[in-house]
């Protein structure tokens, strides 16, 4: 039997195999368009292949692996000589890899297009969410000039009379109306504190920090100026280490007690109903490291990639700018900051700085 006639009937072998197949249809179409001579099964292999893609879509690729099949099964029962059904198999499975090939390079081309679409979407959307975050900074820039004048300046006021009020309660005799007053100057204070970190923050993130003024720093100065203002809740404990002959910083004194506030304040909050607030300063190599660990909640792992951007905040009151601003800081004085943290064991913030370094006999 001819290597035709063998591709043939397995040809029509196949499309029975198939219900949606109408297989007088599909040999007229192979007649009237392409001209096929349907004696030259496996001489024209390639034409049969395009006409079945074209007839069944993509369901053609299983017409040519149930023709490769029957070939292979009717070789096995002895319907035709093996060497002729070798031959007729080789026809038709070369046709097959060839033109998968072809449809394969069609798909990559498609695909880079494809993906050259999405490329430029997400440009597109990168773009668009750098414009909002420039008109979020336009705004805040506005807001900070306006708060760090209208807000400021009663702030102060307020912090004035609540000194002289202090002082005046302390001059009661003891009670539980002296007790009850002490309380609300308390609540007030810590408010007024809130407040005024609002301020500072929309400050410290809009200004320019075009040259930044390195001095030697004294941690011990720097920590007693923050925990003076700090307010620290009942219940919450701080300690703070400083390692013995720790050395001078070579950083900006404000900034610096501007971002560890934050950062013991951010400590403060994650701990609402009492905790640990560990506060160590300790040198590693040429460098000092200042560590702010907490015994909160911890921060979920969805939650860190975001942790240091403006505007983002997890918390039910907050802006989203005490930890963008801490970033901003430390980093304008030359050093860096991160964070270490497991969800439900608490979080660690790490402050490396550059310190003073001693002259040489040579300089």
């Amino acid at each position: 039997m001819s290597l035709n006639k063998i591709v043939q009937e397995c040809v029509d072998s196949a499309l029975s195999t198939f219900n949606f197949t109408n297989k007088s249809a599909f040999y007229e179409f192979l007649k009237n368009k392409y001209h096929f001579d349907l004696s030259k099964f496996a001489d024209e292999f390639t034409i049969v292949h395009r006409a079945l893609e074209e007839v069944y879509g993509n369901n053609h690729f299983k017409i040519e692996r149930a023709i490769i099949h029957i070939l292979n099964q009717r070789a096995k029962d002895g319907t035709y000589d093996r060497i002729t059904e070798i031959n007729a198999f080789s026809t038709v499975i070369n046709v097959f890899i060839s033109e998968t090939e072809k449809s394969i390079q069609r798909n990559k081309s498609l695909m880079v297009l494809s993906n050259y679409a999405r490329s430029l979407e997400q440009k597109v959307n990168e773009a668009n969410e750098k414009l909002k975050n420039a008109e979020r900074m336009v705004a805040i820039g506005e807001t900070a000039a306006m708060v760090g004048h209208d807000i400021r300046n009663p702030l102060q006021a307020i912090t004035g009379e609540l000194y002289l009020q202090r002082e005046d309660i302390a001059s009661l005799p003891d009670g539980e109306a002296k007790n009850n007053l002490r309380e609300s100057i308390r609540a007030i204070e810590e408010n007024v504190f809130y407040i005024n970190k609002i301020v500072s923050d929309l400050q410290d993130f809009s200004k320019p920090l075009k040259e930044v003024n390195i001095e030697e720093v004294d941690i011990n100065a720097v920590m007693s100026d923050v925990m003076s203002i700090m307010p620290v809740p009942d219940g919450l404990q701080v300690e703070i280490t400083i390692e013995k002959g720790f050395p001078l910083l070579c950083a900006n004194a404000q900034m610096l007690k501007r971002a560890l506030a934050n950062l013991i304040q951010n400590g403060i909050q994650a701990m609402p109903k009492g905790g640990k607030l560990t506060i160590k300063a300790f040198t590693v190599q040429d460098k000092a490291q200042i560590t702010v660990e907490d015994t909160g909640a911890g921060i979920p792992e969805d939650v860190k990639p975001n942790l240091f951007k403006p505007l983002f905040t997890t918390k039910a009151k907050g802006q989203g700018l005490g930890l963008a601003v801490v970033k901003r800081l430390i980093e304008a004085q030359g050093a860096k900051v991160w964070f270490e943290s497991e969800f439900g064991q608490g979080a660690k913030f790490i402050v490396e700085i550059p310190i003073k370094r001693h002259a040489s006999p040579l300089e």
